[in-house]
């Protein structure tokens, strides 16, 4: 069954929808920019004669500055998700309530 779409409360959230859309529109546009420019980049060191191999070092050198100037995110840490599950549990990194490596519950555990 599939209901139809209204405004919830009043008219007053469509001014909210359609900046959230000029925001979201603003942000791809910047992305794909910024795709364009990485092309570029690594299209000119690719002229200059550096070879393909070193590009993933490069692309892993920006990953690790932008990670350590604030933006955990990119390498996905800091999220709450995966720092739970990260968690150091009896000297294991496991969740809590996991059941011990070898155990045999531990599908039980999955799936329960």
């Amino acid at each position: 069954v599939m209901t139809q779409w209204g405004p919830r409360d009043s008219l007053w959230e469509l001014p909210a929808f359609l900046l959230l859309g000029f925001v979201c529109g603003t942000v791809a546009a910047c992305l794909q920019l910024l795709g364009k420019f990485a092309d570029r980049g690594f299209e000119w060191l690719q002229q200059r004669g550096v070879p393909k191999f070193v590009f993933p070092v490069i692309a892993g050198l920006c990953v690790a500055v932008i990670s350590m100037n604030g933006l955990e995110e990119v390498v996905y840490r800091g999220f709450e998700n995966v720092n739970l599950v990260l968690l150091e549990v009896d000297g294991e990194l496991r969740p809590p309530g996991a059941p011990e490596e070898g155990s045999s519950d531990q599908l039980g555990h999955l799936l329960g």
